[in-house]
């Protein structure tokens, strides 16, 4: 008997469809993982951290030389290696641990934790290590076919929910018990399931069943529409067809969304993981350069302290050496000055004791002056009256006398060898204020209380054409045709004739506290008792014995010099000879070829 055409439903209780595809992707995970169990596989790389490695860091550390190797500006990276194994119905992930990858290569090089360790310690890795996650699109892509089969699971039962019908009742079988054995093995299999088994209409020869395919009896084994049962709903579901077809394309839209908001979400939190990285990398340099500006601000500023320090010292020190410089000049200089005027006020206080001095220039003229400040003059008289005198002087023709309250008398010849009238008696008139005076061959000098020099007389050689501007003179000598003059700070003033170089003063020359001149040389005592010397030498009259010293006082002849010392002992040098044991001399003078001295007897 024919069979009516209907759609073949489906029993929506009948779960051991479900249950035999969870057990087949059951079995499969748990499968061991051979190399049979695993149809592909693959390493994923997720980057973590750019990194710029210099290339005194590869030497440093015997890196590879591709760490330092850019390609199209790509860098050397950290990043996370997954290994990825594909099998039935899902993916093993294996995490294999941080990795280097070379710049714009898939070439890695994997990292030990003794490694990481020396490379967080030459700060080319970050300390601590970023972390990282298992990407979610491998996932996704691993277990595609649990979705697919989730999806078709779906569809199907909301099918059969929205759009089931009631079986039509069949027709009892015509056939005769003997047609069962010809049904074929298909639907014994399916009386084995509990499954009934589908009669061909009755209308149908036996062999329009196998003209069906192996695809529409596969779909009967699971119990799947076939392509007939779809054309039969079809064509008796208008309206239902287009709800089920809105219900497939909302649920591949939603699939496809979630896969692209999977993917979406994977690219976003790589990125943000990279972003995170160079703003901490960023943040890190930031810092680590402020702190090399703070630290280098603060050396300078160290540095600038400390040398404004040097330079205050430096100036406090010398200003200090200076300030030591002018109190040591000013001593000596005041030394000079006391020790100037105390031989000066020795002179006098010997001239005015009861022994005589004498001072002679030339033989034609001798001289002595009493403790009672008189003259006594030969051959040649001392003006009647004469009396108060402190100091005697006398030329070739001439002599002078300066009395105690600083007036000087002369008398003698006005003229020189020629009878030429040179006025060398002839005091100025207002001459006053004298406290030293001294005389040359046709020449007269005073030194005033202001420490000035007035000089008259012949004037052939300039010797009195005092220099201008000659102040704070403390003593003065002149003999034959020069001049000289001790200043208050120890140094030597020369003018007149310089024929045998009597007036060139020694270069340096300092801390003098007593000078004499000789015929045609000069002498200077300086205030550690060491004498100068400088002129004509002809019998060694400037030749200064060696080792002379503690000398206080000095005098020039013609050819001969003279120094008292102060053990009272007389040393002379040049065409000099000395009475043998002289001793207890308090003063000396020099004539043009006698010597004599003043004793404390």
């Amino acid at each position: 008997m024919k069979r009516a055409a209907s759609r073949k439903q489906i029993p929506i209780s009948n779960m051991k469809l479900i249950i035999a595809m969870f057990a087949l992707a059951f079995a499969a995970l748990s499968a061991p993982r051979a190399e049979a169990a695993v149809f592909g596989e693959g390493d994923y790389f997720r980057t973590l951290r750019k990194l710029a490695i210099s290339a005194q860091q590869i030497e440093e550390y015997e890196l590879p030389a591709e760490w330092a190797t850019a390609r199209n500006g790509d860098k050397t990276v950290l990043a996370s290696h997954s290994r990825l194994f594909f099998v039935f119905l899902g993916v093993n992930v294996t995490d294999e641990g941080y990795v280097i990858q070379a710049a714009g290569d898939d070439i890695y090089w994997p990292l030990t934790p003794d490694w990481i360790k020396e490379l967080q310690a030459g700060g080319i890795l970050p300390d601590p290590m970023p972390k990282y996650s298992t990407p979610l699109i491998d996932l996704l892509l691993g277990y595609s076919l649990w979705i697919i089969i989730g999806c078709l699971v779906l569809f199907y039962g909301t099918k059969a929910l929205l759009f089931r019908k009631k079986p039509a009742e069949q027709p009892p079988a015509t056939e005769p018990p003997a047609a069962a054995e010809a049904e074929g093995i298909f639907p014994v299999l399916l009386r084995l399931l509990g499954k009934p088994a589908e009669q061909p209409p009755a209308t149908e020869p036996p062999a329009a069943a196998e003209a069906e395919g192996i695809f529409p009896v596969l779909l009967r084994l699971f119990e799947l529409p076939t392509p007939a049962d779809f054309k039969a709903w079809k064509a008796a579901n208008k309206e239902a067809r287009f709800k089920v077809a809105l219900i497939g394309a909302g649920l591949l839209w939603g699939g496809l969304l979630l896969v692209t908001v999977i993917i979406v979400y994977d690219n976003w939190q790589e990125g943000r993981m990279l972003a995170e990285a160079e703003a901490a990398e960023q943040a890190k340099a930031k810092a680590a350069e402020q702190r090399a500006m703070a630290e280098a601000t603060a050396q300078a500023e160290a540095k600038k302290r400390e040398r404004q320090r040097l330079a205050a010292e430096a100036e406090a020190k010398a200003e200090a050496e200076a300030e030591q410089k002018e109190r040591e000049r000013q001593r000596l200089a005041a030394e000079a000055e006391a020790k100037a005027k105390d031989l000066l006020n020795k002179r006098l206080e010997w001239t005015g004791s009861a022994m005589r001095r004498a001072g002679v220039v030339e033989d034609k003229i001798k001289l002595a002056l009493t403790q009672g400040g008189t003259v006594l003059a030969w051959p040649t008289a001392a003006p009647a009256g004469l009396s108060g005198v402190v100091a005697i002087a006398a030329g070739n023709e001439h002599t002078v006398a300066l009395r105690q309250d600083g007036t000087v008398v002369a008398w003698g010849s006005d003229r020189d060898f020629d009878a030429k009238v040179i006025g060398q008696s002839t005091v100025p008139a207002s001459l006053s204020g004298v406290v030293a005076i001294t005389a040359g061959a046709y020449h007269t000098m005073a030194l005033r209380q202001d420490g000035t020099v007035v000089a008259w007389g012949r004037n052939n050689e300039n010797q009195t054409a005092v220099p201008g501007g000659l102040i704070g003179v403390v003593a003065i000598a002149a003999n034959n045709h020069h001049s000289l003059a001790l200043r208050q700070n120890g140094t030597v003033m020369a003018w007149g004739l310089n024929g045998t170089g009597q007036t060139d003063v020694p270069a340096g020359l300092s801390g003098v506290v007593a000078i004499a001149a000789g015929a045609a040389h000069s002498l200077a005592l300086r205030q550690d008792g060491k004498v100068a010397a400088w002129g004509w030498n002809q019998y060694g009259q400037t030749d200064v014995p060696a080792g002379i010293s503690g000398v206080v006082a000095i005098a020039a002849g013609l050819s001969h010099s003279l120094a008292l010392r102060q053990d009272g002992t007389v040393v002379g040098w040049g065409e000099t000879s000395l009475p043998t044991g002289l001793r207890g001399v308090v003063a000396i003078a020099a004539s043009v070829s006698h010597t004599v001295v003043l004793k404390l007897d």
